[in-house]
Formats: C-alpha cells, structure tokens, sequence
C-alpha cells in the first residue's frame, strides 16, 4: 500500500532524518536551516521505489541526502 501526503511543514531549524530502518518521504517543506537525510535502510511501499523520497522542498541551507 502507497503511503498517504501529508501537509507540508514549515521547520525552524535545521532537521536530521538519521539512521531509519523504513523509507523516508520528505516532501513540500520549508526549511529555514539545512536539512540531512542519511543512513536509511529501508525502502517506501509501493508503487514508490527506492529508500527516500525528497522533492519539492524548500531550504535556506544545503539539502543532502547521503
């Protein structure tokens, strides 16, 4: 089963997404700092693929996915 949206946040400060054992969808924020995606072992439901999903997002830092 695909996962749901949800609404988009407005974050102040800089976010850590570490170490995550099941996919990771990250979409349509504003970030007002810089925003880490890293060490995530695990994979979205389908019909998605991969481990992260990042799109549409919005940052007064870098934005890294590792």
């Amino acid at each position: 089963m695909a996962t749901t949206a949800c609404v988009p946040s407005t974050i102040n400060g800089p976010v850590l997404l570490n170490a995550n054992t099941d996919g990771v969808e990250f979409n349509g924020n504003s970030v007002n700092g810089p925003a880490t995606i890293s060490g995530t072992t695990g994979t979205l439901p389908s019909p998605d693929t991969g481990s992260v999903e990042a799109t549409g997002n919005e940052t007064t830092g870098p934005l890294t996915i590792q």
